[in-house]
């Protein structure tokens, strides 16, 4: 029998859970954005629809031994640096993921 508790959950609780949800968002959102995108990325890079393919399956490759490796590389690295490290390049690369698109017009 499960005993009731009064227990409050803290703000720093909250902001971890609201951290890992929109991580797994984002995630998600990352991979139907690659496959939604394919048919221009293989213009961009003028490739097969084959050889562009590969795009989405190293991406999910990347996230699959990503994924894993997280609770030991926050075990190494202590989890605030890194996922502050993590934030970091992700914000760096979104930033500049784009300018290659618009560097020739």
């Amino acid at each position: 029998m499960a005993a009731s508790s009064q227990e409050k959950v803290g703000l720093r609780t909250w902001i971890a859970v609201l951290g890992t949800v929109l991580g797994a968002f984002m995630a998600v959102l990352d991979i139907q954005i690659t496959n939604a995108s394919l048919r221009e990325i293989t213009g961009g890079i003028a490739s097969s629809a084959v050889e562009a393919s590969w795009v989405s399956t190293s991406y999910l490759i990347g996230e699959i031994i990503t994924i894993p490796l997280t609770a030991w590389l926050g075990r190494v690295f202590g989890v605030r640096l890194y996922l502050l490290v993590n934030v970091s390049l992700f914000l760096f690369f979104s930033c500049f993921a784009g300018l290659p698109a618009n560097s020739g017009r």
